[in-house]
């Protein structure tokens, strides 16, 4: 069995993710076409001025508050992964 696997739906076509130790499904994501892909990529890099105006400091600020939110959200994360991966702590 595969972590990942297609799935279709009616309204939206999605990826089915299972965990593979189990068969569990743990969630799903869509699929998105080439073309999605660029759309959303050309939509953040009209994001990529003002991250360069905020400078280095701002930046910084940006990072140390994504690492506060990565460091209270550990457990979960962790329990996310597991779950994805079928790996045990």
């Amino acid at each position: 069995m595969t972590a990942v696997e297609p799935a279709t739906s009616s309204a939206t076509d999605t990826i089915t993710v299972r965990n593979p130790a189990t068969g569990r499904v743990v969630g799903s994501v869509p699929i998105e076409d080439a073309q999605s892909v660029a759309a959303r990529a050309g939509e953040l890099r009209l994001f990529q001025t003002e991250w360069e105006a905020i400078g280095p400091r701002g930046r910084k600020r940006w990072m140390m508050k994504w690492q506060d939110w990565v460091l209270d959200n550990t457990d979960h994360l962790t329990e996310v992964l597991m779950s994805e991966t079928g790996k045990s702590r």
